[in-house]
């Protein structure tokens, strides 16, 4: 959890770095966030549809 965690801090802050020359990175780092946060979401579903049955 903490390495995820580390990795996607890093990646916010490389995002922040470029947002003044590249408005669109904005865009792309919003989607990989969402996409991550639904795939997490999806896994965490899955292990407790798992566990309950």
């Amino acid at each position: 959890m903490n390495s995820t965690s580390l990795s996607i801090d890093a990646c916010s802050k490389t995002a922040e770095e470029s947002t003044a020359s590249q408005p669109t990175s904005v865009l792309s780092e919003i989607i990989t966030l969402s996409i991550m946060f639904l795939a997490t979401a999806t896994v965490s579903l899955l292990l407790t549809l798992t566990w309950v049955l």
